[in-house]
């Protein structure tokens, strides 16, 4: 199912809100870990009062760019 216009707005929007708050940035590739590993990843980063959004890659990179921030679309 396509995510409405509006939806994609809202994303980017929460993804420079949230680059824009934050002290730093790790962008991590989790495949290959099965979900006890990953939910072990998630509770240490939120340990610290980290968040560990999954994010669609495009809009990331928009809002990251609104921000005033740059990645090299090759880390996404």
């Amino acid at each position: 199912m396509a995510i409405s216009r509006e939806k994609k707005e809202a994303m980017v929007a929460e993804y420079k809100d949230l680059v824009s708050k934050s002290q730093a940035i790790i962008i991590a590739q989790y495949g290959g870990m099965d979900m006890k590993q990953l939910d072990k990843v998630r509770t240490e980063v939120r340990n610290p009062q980290g968040e560990f959004p999954v994010t669609e890659n495009p809009l990331l990179l928009r809002g990251l760019k609104d921000a005033g921030q740059e990645v090299a679309e090759k880390w996404l």
